[in-house]
């Protein structure tokens, strides 16, 4: 039997099978972080990966510090041998996440402070980690803003915006 990590990872020549899935919530939080997938099947037809009709919900987990994404994001995940009540389990291997986001706030974003953000389909919450606001000022519901996953702090981190900051 191959040694198992604390992840419940085997060693990569021994996965059995990469499945495609598109995230139906936010994957974040570190190497420990799961989220709930959708398995896709590749279609020859449209050439595109399309939802697997025939599958149950997955769960899919991060296995990395630096592994994010957001509902809708497309991945790569590995099968791999657990012990426990599941037999297998599907770690990450393509990050489904972006280097970069663009989105529109939801709520105003105090400087220091998290507001719910609309990006494609999904919402996720952005922090002012960088403190990219200046003290005193927000950046007003509605307003576009650029941001990344930080892999350190474990969040959507602001790095800019597309509005004027306005007084709090």
């Amino acid at each position: 039997m191959a040694q198992i990590d604390q992840f419940g990872r085997s060693p990569l020549s021994e996965r059995q099978a990469l499945l495609a899935f598109s995230l139906d919530e936010e994957l974040s939080g570190g190497a420990d972080a799961t989220a709930d997938a959708t398995a896709l099947t590749w279609s020859p037809s449209s050439g595109k990966y399309v939802e697997d009709t025939n599958a149950e919900t997955i769960t899919v987990i991060a296995g990395r510090p630096n592994c994010y994404g957001i509902a809708g994001e497309v991945g790569m995940a590995a099968q791999v041998p657990v012990t426990g009540s599941d037999p297998v389990a599907w770690v990450v291997v393509d990050n489904p996440g972006r280097p970069l986001y663009v989105g529109t706030l939801d709520a105003d974003l105090n400087a220091g402070s998290s507001a719910a953000v609309s990006v494609d389909t999904a919402t996720v919450t952005i922090y002012d980690t960088y403190n990219a606001i200046d003290s005193g000022y927000k950046i007003a519901s509605g307003g576009t803003v650029v941001f990344i996953y930080d892999p350190d702090e474990e969040e959507f981190a602001l790095i800019d915006a597309f509005a004027c900051e306005v007084a709090q």
